[in-house]
């Protein structure tokens, strides 16, 4: 065996070990018109169920600035002396995860992203929301409600998050997982990341997600379950989590349309409407408290 065949073979080997034969594919759907379209019925239903998809990235969106930041901002000084200025947002850190973790909120991104990093926030900023408005749409939700039962997100007025993750082996600790289970505290998460290490509950048991270069991942979070589980297509939320990374580097660029820090979480009924189940600040905090622990540690 010659060692180009031999190399292919163990490159081959290698990527089928990622993925398993109980590895989950997700349901593809695409942009049209800016609207959210799948092939069929039947992938909308299995995507609300499982609370994962996979969305072609539209040829206007380019990537490649998150994917650099991601990879270099934990040993950058710039982003290193910022340090934690909220609990949501800094450089973040926690005993109980192995990623370091940069976020902003969409008013502070002018402040401390590149402009490449700017568009492309906004790009996948467009494309939450554009997600978020098929599925009022689908659901139910009667247009008039659309920006109350989103906090604002709907009009581009919640809060939005860029978030750039990243997961060194040298930081792996026995027992601490890259990101414990959890489920986001957004209405739509967009994910840019091709590299294995994401699981969901899928089925009763944690299945890894397959994920392939050229698609972005979206899933969703608890607002939008919350919001939705009196409807006629409840959307799940996906408990989710990420194992320790011990070999090679991971990372990932990762947008989340939340509701607004200063709204509410509400809940939706054919019968009784809109009503609120509780602030989004405490909602927030006891999201941060079950994913992060109740103290976030700066570097």
């Amino acid at each position: 065996m010659n060692n180009k065949f031999f190399l292919i073979t163990i490159y081959l080997l290698s990527h089928l070990s990622i993925y398993a034969v109980d590895s989950y594919t997700m349901v593809e759907a695409y942009l049209n018109n800016n609207k959210l379209e799948f092939e069929s019925e039947e992938d909308f239903k299995e995507a609300i169920s499982v609370g994962f998809f996979k969305l072609k990235k539209p040829e206007s969106v380019d990537l490649e600035a998150g994917r650099r930041f991601a990879k270099s901002f934990s040993q950058d000084k710039k982003y290193i002396d910022v340090g934690v200025l909220n609990i949501a947002e800094g450089l973040l850190t926690s005993k109980e995860n192995q990623t370091v973790r940069f976020t902003l909120e969409k008013s502070n991104w002018a402040k401390y992203y590149s402009e490449e990093i700017q568009r492309m926030a906004h790009a996948l900023n467009d494309i939450g929301i554009m997600v978020l408005g098929t599925c009022f749409d689908r659901i139910g939700i009667p247009q008039e409600d659309w920006d109350r039962a989103s906090s604002g997100s709907i009009n581009n007025n919640g809060s939005h998050f860029m978030l750039f993750n990243s997961y060194d082996p040298e930081n792996a600790k026995e027992g601490v997982p890259g990101v414990v289970e959890h489920k986001d505290w957004s209405y739509v998460t967009v994910l840019d990341t091709f590299m294995p290490g994401l699981e969901a509950f899928i089925d009763g048991e944690f299945r890894p997600i397959r994920l392939e270069d050229g698609y972005l991942t979206i899933n969703f979070g608890r607002p939008l379950e919350l919001l939705t589980e009196d409807t006629k297509y409840p959307v799940k939320a996906s408990l989710h989590r990420v194992v320790t990374q011990k070999k090679d580097k991971r990372t990932s660029s990762v947008l989340f349309v939340d509701p607004n820090l200063s709204g509410k979480v509400w809940k939706y009924s054919k019968k009784g409407g809109l009503h609120a189940s509780q602030t989004t600040e405490e909602f927030f905090k006891k999201c941060s408290e079950e994913i992060y622990g109740e103290k976030q540690d700066e570097i």
